[in-house]
């Protein structure tokens, strides 16, 4: 880790607690956000992780840094937090949640919540980092993390980013993770690309071809015809010769098969055993809410056979 991933680390710690002061104080309720983790990843490593329908709400960098961002919790979530602030009653609130309808009501108050979140980080950023810059909350919209399209510039560029994942539990009931994505190039995290220089000595090629013929009188043009003709006769000959040979099982055998890439079984598991998780979690939740109760399904063991 360097000292600059370190004083991010130290900064998130600090703002943890006062994200947690500032929006109980709005809820009413009280708000706990655990131990942040962090790490720096690819926006690939990120959204290739199993994740369920969640909230993106995009962050703008603005001042001495300047970037894009986002704030990311599961969809569940966000409906409960805004749902909270609206003061649903819980019966009305725990139907919205199983159904996931984020309404625009939920849409506008959670997104108060997320400017909460901004300005904590913004003020915590004021007083324990040397550049001078604001976190603003933009518009928000909902995806599915797997289902990202990595080489766009949506919902944040493909770029190399710092990870503050943090897990949520609002008035004694757990929830997700509460995920924040910074560009690492604009904290120093990583060098910034660069981008190849394109060669300048590529337009004064068919000038001078063009240039030499005009030098040339009629005779010397078409005696270069002529000289040339037997040349391109060899060259097609051989071009016919060449996919016979080619085709044939000598030059077949000596051709190396396509090396194939290699799968990393371990990781697909990994990824596979979170999926099957997420899925019993939400059978449990709607199979509980069906029976008026409380269901949860936990797999003892998942092998590969």
């Amino acid at each position: 880790m360097t000292k600059k991933q370190d004083r991010l680390d130290k900064i998130m710690a600090a703002c943890r607690e006062r994200m947690q002061e500032e929006v109980s104080a709005l809820l009413g309720k009280a708000m706990t956000f655990a131990e942040p983790e962090t790490k720096v990843l690819s926006k690939e490593e990120y959204f290739s992780e199993p994740a369920g329908k969640s909230v993106l709400a995009h962050v703008q960098l603005e001042g001495d840094i300047e970037g894009r961002g986002c704030i990311i919790v599961p969809v569940r979530d966000a409906i409960r937090i805004g749902g909270t602030l609206i003061m649903l009653p819980d019966s009305e609130l725990d139907s919205v949640i199983s159904e996931e309808e984020y309404t625009e009501e939920l849409e506008d108050s959670y997104g108060e919540i997320a400017n909460i979140i901004c300005g904590s980080l913004t003020s915590t950023f004021e007083e324990q980092y040397p550049k001078s810059f604001r976190l603003v909350r933009t518009e928000q919209e909902v995806i599915l993390p797997v289902k990202v399209d990595i080489e766009s510039d949506e919902p944040v560029p493909d770029d190399t980013y710092y990870l503050m994942s943090t897990a949520m539990a609002l008035d004694g009931v757990e929830m997700g993770k509460l995920q924040l994505l910074l560009p690492a190039v604009s904290f120093g995290l990583v060098e910034e690309p660069q981008v190849p220089e394109e060669p300048k000595e590529q337009a004064s090629a068919p000038e001078d071809k063009s240039t030499e013929s005009e030098a040339m009188g009629p005779g010397e043009q078409q005696a270069e015809v002529i000289e040339r003709g037997p040349a391109q006769e060899t060259k097609r000959a051989e071009a016919i010769k060449r996919p016979q040979e080619e085709g044939s099982p000598a030059a077949a055998a000596s051709q190396e098969p396509a090396k194939k890439k290699g799968v990393d079984a371990a990781k697909q598991k990994e990824r596979i055993d979170q999926l099957l998780a997420n899925c019993l979690e939400k059978v449990g939740e709607e199979v509980g809410a069906l029976l008026g109760g409380t269901l949860k399904i936990t797999p003892e063991e998942n092998t590969v056979l």
